[in-house]
C-alpha cells in the first residue's frame, strides 16, 4: 500500500515513514503518542524477538572482549540526593541483563531517595547471571562480566569541606564500601585522614560520573567542591594528584517537553513536572561549561532517562541509550606519564628556601620587637635609678 494513500496510517515522528513502510512496537514506548518506528528507537531485531543491536549489547561485548586490561574501572557516581543516581544504576543493570530487577534503592520518600552508605556495585551489579532471562544475552554477559566496571554511589554532604576530604580519600582508595556517609560527615577532618590512611589499589577511583537532573538548577557548591579536589597537585612532582576523566549525565530527560510534545522518544506525557526543551538545552550548556566539556561532549556526556517511573515497560530506546553511555565509560583512557618525584636534596633546598623567605619577612618584626624590648628595659632601669636616688636623698 502506498504510504501516502491513507492519511490514517501511523507515521514515525523522526523519519516520517508510515506503518506500511516500517514497523512500530507501541509497547516499547512510554506512551502511545510517542510514535517512533522500531528503526529510529533502536528496536532492530529478528522476527523471533532477538533484542541485539549493533550499537547495543553486541558492540559492548566485542569492545570488552578486545580490551587487554589487568584492572577493572571503578566509576564514582556524584550528584545531589534525588538527581537519579540510584535510578541510573538500576536502568544500566536492566539494559545489561534485559530484565528490570532493581539493585539500588530509589523512589519517593527520604529513606529511599537518599543513599546513606557508600555503596559498591560490583561489575555494574551483574553478579548473578541466573537473573538473565535470555540465553543469548546470558552467554554474551558470561564472556565479559568480569570486565564490567564497578559502580560506587556516594551520598551528598551538608558540609562541603568534609565532603571534599571524603571525596579525596575515596578517590585514593582509602575508604572501603559500606561506610556510613552520615558518620563520615560527623567526623572531623583529622580523624578521617587518620582512620582512612591506607589506600587499597583495587578501590581507587578511575572515572567520575556526575549525575544532574534536567529539572533542577546546577549545584554550584558541589561542583566547586569536586573541581577543587581534582585540581590538587602533588608537592613532590608539581603535577595533578588525580588524573581522573569526568563524565556527565543529564537525568530525567523524559520530563523535557518537546514541541510538539510527542517527538520526545523518552517523553512522559502524564507528568505534571516538566521543563521546556530550550530550558533543558540551556541547562545542558551550563553543566558542560562547568566541567569544561563543551568541546568533548560527544565522548563524555549523555542525556538520560531511567526506568524508575516506568519499571514495568520495556523501552528499547532507553536500553540502547544506556548501553551507548556504558560503551563510552569503558573506553580505555591513555594514562599520562607519571613524572619522577623530586629528589630528597632538592626537596630539602625547597623547604629551606621557604623557611628563609619566612625568616626574611620576620626579620623586621624581630628587630622592632628587640628595639621595643630594649627601650622598655631602659625605661625600667631609669625609673629604678631615679627611685634609688630619691631614697638616698631622703
Amino acid at each position: 500500500m502506498d504510504s501516502g494513500s491513507n492519511s490514517g496510517l501511523m507515521r514515525c515522528s523522526s523519519c516520517g515513514l508510515s506503518e506500511s513502510d516500517t514497523s512500530f512496537s507501541i509497547s516499547d514506548s512510554f506512551h502511545e503518542n510517542t510514535k517512533r518506528c522500531d528503526t529510529c528507537i533502536g528496536n532492530i531485531g529478528s522476527a523471533d524477538g532477538d533484542q541485539t543491536h549493533p550499537d547495543g549489547i553486541e558492540s559492548l561485548v566485542n569492545e570488552l572482549k578486545n580490551q587487554n586490561r589487568d584492572t577493572v574501572d571503578v566509576i564514582l557516581l556524584l550528584g545531589l540526593p534525588g538527581t537519579g543516581k540510584s535510578s541510573f544504576i538500576n536502568t544500566l543493570h536492566k539494559a545489561l541483563i534485559g530484565k528490570y530487577k532493581p539493585i539500588a534503592k530509589a523512589g519517593a520518600g527520604i529513606d529511599q531517595s537518599i543513599t546513606a552508605d557508600i555503596t559498591w556495585y560490583e561489575h555494574c551489579g551483574v553478579d548473578d547471571l541466573y537473573n538473565v532471562p535470555d540465553p543469548t544475552r546470558k552467554r554474551q554477559l558470561g564472556s565479559i562480566v568480569e570486565k564490567l566496571p564497578h559502580l560506587v554511589d556516594l551520598a551528598g554532604f551538608d558540609n562541603d569541606k568534609k565532603y571534599a576530604t571524603t571525596l579525596e580519600l575515596l578517590i585514593g582508595g582509602c575508604i572501603e564500601p559500606g561506610v556510613n556517609s552520615q558518620e563520615l560527615q560527623n567526623t572531623d577532618e583529622a580523624t578521617l585522614r587518620l582512620r582512612f590512611s591506607k589506600p587499597n589499589p583495587d578501590l581507587k577511583i578511575t572515572k567520575i560520573c556526575f549525575v544532574q537532573s534536567v529539572v533542577s538548577p546546577p549545584p554550584e557548591d558541589l561542583i566547586a567542591c569536586v573541581k577543587s579536589v581534582l585540581r590538587k597537585t602533588d608537592p613532590t612532582t608539581f603535577h595533578r594528584k588525580y588524573n581522573i576523566p569526568m563524565f556527565l549525565i543529564l537525568s530525567k530527560w523524559d520530563l523535557v517537553r518537546y514541541a510538539p510534545p510527542d517527538t520526545n522518544p523518552f517523553g512522559d506525557l502524564t507528568s505534571d513536572v516538566f521543563t521546556d526543551l530550550a530550558v533543558a538545552n540551556k541547562r545542558k550548556d551550563e553543566m558542560l561549561s562547568y566541567f569544561n566539556m563543551t568541546g568533548s561532549s560527544e565522548h563524555s556526556f549523555q542525556t538520560w532517562t531511567s526506568y524508575s517511573s516506568h519499571p514495568n515497560l520495556d523501552n528499547r530506546f532507553i536500553d540502547k541509550n544506556a548501553l551507548e553511555f556504558l560503551y563510552k565509560l569503558i573506553q580505555p583512557i591513555k594514562p599520562k606519564p607519571i613524572p619522577p618525584p623530586i629528589d630528597c636534596m632538592t626537596m630539602v633546598k625547597i623547604k629551606l628556601l621557604h623557611i628563609s623567605r619566612k625568616v626574611k619577612h620576620a626579620i623586621p618584626v624581630l628587630v622592632i620587637a628587640v628595639i621595643v624590648q630594649l627601650l622598655l628595659k631602659g625605661l625600667e632601669e631609669r625609673d629604678h635609678t631615679n627611685g634609688t636616688s630619691g631614697l638616698k636623698a631622703g
